[in-house]
């Protein structure tokens, strides 16, 4: 392997974790708007049966 074939298999490495950590970043806060949303829509249902019972 020569220096360039290092430099950039390095450069590749280096994109690739810098990625990763984007996308794991996005994924995290979809995953916490979900959670908050279910958790809302949850919320109104009780309140909803609660409402119909009272």
């Amino acid at each position: 392997m020569s220096k360039v074939d290092i430099l950039t298999v390095l450069i590749l490495i280096v994109v690739g974790i810098v990625l990763l950590r984007i996308v794991g970043a996005v994924f995290r806060v979809i995953l916490t708007i979900g959670v908050i949303l279910l958790i809302v829509y949850i919320i109104q249902q009780v309140v909803t049966v609660s409402m119909i019972l009272i």
